[in-house]
């Protein structure tokens, strides 16, 4: 698959927390991440490519225990009625979130409607590591992460549980998103192009399930064809 090295531009690559990754779009006339999630707040300031991956639902992670959740926070399908439900019966209990990253319309909803207490934002590089750390020295009780994500820091010896969230997107799908600017718009549709070709292979496909548990991948299969249109034969 072609990169845009070969098709003439240069690149090069910086590494940005979320917040200072939204300054560069705003200021930047060229400027491009990759991995972002389409809302309508993020396209004032930037233009999104075609899809480039997609991610499984979010899942809300804690380390495992003896005693299980409340079932008053629990649906009947054991999903999180809501983080609002969550931490009126824990109130004492924090979810750590990352400084400038999107979980989603709703489930960034419910954390604007937590108390400041229940919530601690987490700045700086890494942040997935950073969190996942946090979470395994009892720092914080609890974070929203992607399975993949989780399935590349994860440790053997610490047992982690995880919920899904009700009523929250079954996957996501990022983008590359660039300035919005004349410059931003012939890169996107440089990438564009890129990805179309990519849509035809299988290499775009195993890239996404090398980073599952077996147990993931039948949802990838069925999400996957519907967002992109192709899939391989099984290997």
């Amino acid at each position: 698959m072609r990169g845009l090295g070969e098709l003439g531009y240069q690149l090069d690559f910086v590494k940005a927390t979320g917040d200072r990754a939204e300054r560069m779009l705003h200021n930047e006339v060229s400027a491009c991440i990759s991995s972002r999630i389409k809302n309508t707040t993020r396209e004032k300031f930037s233009i999104f490519s075609l899809p480039h991956e997609i991610y499984l639902g979010q899942q809300l992670y804690r380390v495992a225990q003896a005693s299980p959740l409340n079932e008053n926070v629990l649906n009947n399908r054991g999903e999180i009625i809501s983080l609002a439900q969550l931490f009126g019966y824990y109130p004492e209990q924090v979810l750590a979130i990352a400084s400038g990253v999107s979980y989603g319309a709703r489930i960034d909803q419910q954390i604007a409607e937590l108390s400041n207490n229940n919530v601690f934002i987490r700045a700086g590089a890494n942040r997935i590591a950073s969190l996942m750390n946090m979470l395994l020295k009892n720092r914080i009780d609890y974070i929203i992460s992607y399975p993949q994500d989780i399935n590349i820091i994860n440790q053997d010896d610490v047992h982690l549980e995880s919920y899904t969230i009700a009523d929250s997107p079954l996957y996501f799908i990022g983008h590359v998103s660039c300035s919005k600017t004349v410059s931003g718009q012939k890169i996107i549709e440089s990438i564009n192009v890129i990805l179309q070709q990519a849509y035809l292979n299988n290499e775009l496909y195993f890239a996404h399930e090398k980073w599952l548990l077996t147990g993931d991948l039948p949802k990838l299969r069925k999400y996957y064809q519907e967002v992109f249109n192709f899939l391989p034969s099984a290997h």
